[in-house]
């Protein structure tokens, strides 16, 4: 694995934890793959692309600047978020 899938590999757990998700497979429907597809990226036969960040990111909440390993805070601030939208 990459840093970019191991970081949203560790995100899964951390969506997990604060009740956002129940299971793998439905953090991975959830973006758009299969759960065959998640368990490829967790074995290093596949990697998480940008289609992917993006859709962790608008579905969850989280900054992408995290999901590549430059940023630490995992989730948008609510008024970072709103400002960007303007």
């Amino acid at each position: 694995m990459n840093e970019i899938d191991t970081i949203i590999i560790g995100l899964i757990d951390i969506l997990k934890s604060l009740g956002k998700i129940r299971f793998e497979k439905d953090f991975a429907e959830s973006i758009g793959i299969s759960k065959q597809h998640l368990y490829a990226i967790k074995s290093g036969d596949r990697h998480f692309n940008v289609q992917h960040i993006y859709m962790v990111s608008k579905k969850y909440n989280v900054d992408p600047s995290y999901l590549m390993g430059m940023q630490k805070e995992i989730f948008f601030e609510p008024t970072k978020r709103s400002e960007s939208a303007s």
